[in-house]
């Protein structure tokens, strides 16, 4: 096993090697530590020692590190916040911050973001968690410092809007006014937030008009489309199905990626019905189906259109077929080891070294897949979707 350590030094398949080797000599598990902390194995390591010593801030650091979500490391995050918060660095604070933060205990957050490393990210999780908490003139306060200590960080065009939401409006303007002309990715967002002001103050003239920039200037963007969604059931609301029609049919041609565009989709096609214009409605359906395959307003066309699919009466009753595929795909990440442990169906030893290949770092887009395969493999399936299913939301349009 000696060798093996040797030959694949810097495979995380020499973790489990050195975690054998350090039953019988200790060093093996300094090497583990040293070189594998994203490793399991490694974790089972720093919780045994824990185990014998558990005054050890530096390993209770190691494992809020390296196993933010473990078993019983909010505990232990809490008692490094209580017993050892002298010996903590900022960049210790940030790391504690972050488990809280994932976790939605913002108080604590907030506590512990005050003492974190000075980053635009660590700057605006302060200010939002103390807003979260209605600590709301400390989160001014710290919206305002991350405005002026990262003018141009991407955070600080969201906290601008956040601190709009926590000023008066002629404040609030000039704050949004500053989003628009400086970060144009949300840019949409802050003109919709900017109607919604002058709608607050009676200035309706003016929300139109900024209401007409959204659609003018960034057409193709959510916020044009959640814009023109809300004005379409306004007008179906009031049996308008025509006009509902006209505002809604841009969302397909200029957001068809949207949230809303299925449903908004599916609404025009009913609308249609309700006009008399069976194969406009019979059209949309089907381009649904052909577009928004996915959706849960998929099912709905196909049964409008008359599909063997399961109503909200009958679809209990239905026992369709499954057609399991004969061999597993092969995973689009991860190295060769893992990808056959994966075929070969070693689904827990494929999750070991998975985590250990990957760590705690942003996932790419295979790895994401993989990961969801892996997760549907393993029986844990509400994971598995929700790993794949999210890939639509990713930042990049070209990572959906």
């Amino acid at each position: 096993m000696a060798t093996i350590t040797k030959k694949l030094s810097h495979s995380p398949v020499v973790a489990e090697a050195l975690y054998q080797l350090g039953e019988s000599n200790p060093e093996y598990w300094e090497r583990a530590i040293a070189e594998f902390p994203q490793h399991p194995r490694t974790h089972e390591i720093v919780r045994a020692r824990l185990k014998k010593n558990p005054k050890q801030p530096k390993l209770m650091l190691f494992l809020v590190k390296y196993e933010p979500d473990g078993e019983g490391i909010k505990a232990i995050r809490d008692r490094l916040v209580k017993d050892y918060s002298k010996q903590l660095t900022p960049e210790d604070w940030s790391v504690i911050a972050q488990g809280y933060w994932n976790g939605a205990d913002y108080k604590k957050a907030a506590q512990t973001y005050a003492k974190a490393s000075s980053t635009p990210e660590n700057a605006y999780r302060l200010a939002r968690s103390l807003q979260v908490t209605d600590k709301k003139q400390e989160a001014k306060t710290a919206y305002l410092r991350l405005v002026q200590k990262f003018p141009d960080a991407e955070e600080t065009g969201l906290g601008l809007r956040r601190l709009a939401s926590l000023s008066p409006t002629p404040e609030a303007v000039k704050y949004v006014d500053r989003v628009v002309n400086n970060f144009p990715d949300q840019a949409p967002e802050a003109l919709l937030e900017k109607a919604e002001m002058f709608d607050a103050i009676g200035s309706k003239k003016t929300a139109a008009q900024t209401r007409q920039k959204l659609l003018d200037e960034y057409a193709k963007s959510d916020a044009a489309a959640d814009y023109r969604w809300q004005v379409a059931q306004k007008y179906a609301d009031a049996g308008d199905y025509i006009r509902a029609w006209q505002w809604a049919q841009p969302i397909a041609t200029n957001n068809p990626d949207s949230n809303v565009a299925p449903k908004a989709a599916f609404w025009i096609g009913k609308w249609a019905q309700r006009l008399g214009r069976p194969q406009d409605a019979k059209t949309t359906f089907e381009y649904i189906l052909a577009r928004h395959t996915q959706s849960y307003y998929a099912w709905r066309s196909a049964v409008l259109l008359g599909w063997e699919v399961g109503d909200f009466t009958t679809v209990r009753q239905l026992q369709p077929t499954l057609v399991k595929p004969e061999r597993l795909p092969t995973p689009s990440a991860g190295s060769e080891t893992f990808q056959e442990l994966y075929r070969l169906g070693l689904n827990e030893d494929a999750w070991t070294l998975f985590q250990a290949e990957v760590g705690d770092r942003e996932l790419t887009v295979p790895e994401q897949f993989a990961k969801g395969l892996l997760q549907l493999s393993l029986g844990q399936n509400i994971q598995g979707i929700n790993s794949i299913w999210l890939l639509k939301d990713r930042v990049d349009p070209g990572d959906r």
